[in-house]
């Protein structure tokens, strides 16, 4: 049975597409955004990878042996994409009549592609986000999730009764897994969000070690870029990476919990002096990243830290696993924002993506089997080696470089801030320090800014005031 995805505007997975019945879908020619990687076959493999092998008596059949293609809809990233790539191949060795397609489109598309494939009911498996789902009690006025809206309208298979859900740890199948007390999804791992990488060799350069206070870290900038050395470089191109990195700076500085509900509920303000003192704590962060920042895009940056165009990446914990691709021999650590008083910040972060299956699909029983395979320990211990995150299974120490550099950081692990604003918040709503004119912005100093935050923020709260 041949199914075709349509999706809306100029995003069109025309690879003929998710979730496909008993035969191999159509393909046509798919636009550069989307990157089709080959089915999986007990003989094909990822570059670098030998050839997938299971002992005869492990091969079995899923739906009677006829063929199955499972339409996978994956995010674009280099090291877990070939990390499932291999997983999928060596599925595909254990089940040969069932072969996993994998079609990738970029972070900023997965959603809409998502959306249309669920409404279209030709997914199979899919990405499904775990953290940060559900609204505090003392907002109003925000949309329903959209993860929320797939278990509402019955597009997420329910996989409560299986058993390889026990597989996952207790607080992995409480905070990642589960809603509404069922369980939808299978996690990968968690991730950092609040730390930097940097390059060892630049630090023993220039007599430099890690910091533990904030005054430590700017002191640090400062010296690196008297030298000619760009401090830090990120994704400023594409926005979302700077505005991650000043969420998490936010919980260096103070509770961000608490602010949040104090912007919500008015005892905190955006232009207080409280507040103020985190915009310019900030504004001497970006001020550190290397010139021409706006212009540099995210899928660059690693190859710019490692080139060392910049000491120092703060980014998430992912991308640990993106450059020990890049370059095997690159001798880089890793430490969280430094605390005000040099207190111990832990590494915060979140499950990062979740594995679900389309109620909708005709292949239930294959699914369920890919889950299955996913879900033991030995698989999930390859898998989990390989993209580098943090293991949502007990019983699993990764020997890997960045666990061992962010070994100090773990104990205490928690949940990043991530601002919940206001519906119809205006541009200058939130941490918003690259309208700045000193970043290429349209405002000219901190005190305007914070004030343009508060009057954005006071006019979405009032236009959203009846649905309290």
């Amino acid at each position: 049975m041949n199914k075709k995805i349509k999706l809306a505007g100029s995003l069109l997975l025309t690879v003929a597409i998710f979730m496909t019945g008993c035969s191999s879908p159509k393909t046509t020619d798919a636009p550069a955004t989307v990157t089709t990687a080959p089915a999986a076959t007990a003989t094909t493999a990822p570059e670098a990878s030998s050839e997938t092998t299971v002992a005869p008596e492990q091969v079995a059949q899923i739906a009677g042996g006829k063929e199955i293609t499972l339409v996978m809809l994956e995010h674009a990233n280099e090291a877990t994409n070939n990390a499932m790539k291999e997983l999928n191949d060596a599925f595909t060795a254990k089940y040969p009549n069932v072969k996993v397609e994998s079609h990738i489109v970029g972070t900023d598309e997965i959603g809409q592609a998502t959306q249309t494939g669920l409404a279209a009911g030709n997914i199979d498996i899919f990405e499904f986000t775990c953290y940060n789902i559900t609204n505090p009690e003392y907002t109003y006025g925000l949309d329903v999730h959209s993860a929320i809206e797939y278990i509402n309208n019955g597009d997420i298979m329910d996989l409560s009764s299986q058993g390889f859900v026990n597989n996952w740890s207790k607080g992995a199948q409480t905070d990642a897994m589960s809603f509404g007390g069922k369980v939808w999804s299978i996690p990968t791992g968690s991730v950092g969000m609040n730390g930097i990488f940097y390059n060892k060799q630049i630090f023993a350069d220039n007599g430099l070690v890690v910091p533990k206070t904030w005054d430590e870290f700017m002191n640090l900038c400062q010296k690196l870029s008297d030298k000619g050395i760009a401090p830090m470089t990120t994704g400023g191109k594409d926005g979302w990476p700077v505005d991650m990195i000043l969420n998490g700076l936010a919980a260096a500085f103070e509770d961000p919990r608490a602010l949040e509900e104090g912007l919500w509920t008015g005892t905190r303000k955006w232009n207080d002096a409280a507040t103020f003192a985190d915009f310019d704590r900030m504004n001497q962060f970006i001020n550190f990243f290397e010139e021409g920042i706006t212009s540099v895009d995210y899928a660059s940056v690693i190859g710019r830290f490692i080139a060392g165009k910049a000491a120092m990446l703060p980014d998430g914990s992912w991308q640990a696993a993106n450059i020990e691709l890049a370059d095997p021999e690159f001798d880089y650590g890793f430490f969280t924002f430094p605390s005000l008083d040099g207190s111990y910040v832990p590494m915060m972060g979140k499950y990062d993506i979740c594995y679900s299956g389309s109620s909708k699909s005709e292949n239930q029983e294959a699914i369920l089997a890919w889950m299955d395979f996913y879900s033991q320990k030995e698989t999930y211990t390859k898998f989990i080696t390989a993209i580098g995150f943090i293991p949502a299974m007990d019983g699993i120490t990764l020997d890997t470089k960045f666990m061992k550099e962010a070994a100090g950081y773990v104990e205490g692990f928690g949940i990043p801030f991530n601002l919940k604003k206001p519906k119809g918040l205006g541009q200058y709503g939130g941490f918003k320090l690259m309208t700045l004119q000193t970043m290429g912005g349209d405002v000219a100093d901190l005190q305007t800014l914070v004030d343009l935050a508060q009057k954005d923020w006071e006019d979405a709260l009032a236009a959203n005031a009846a649905l309290k």
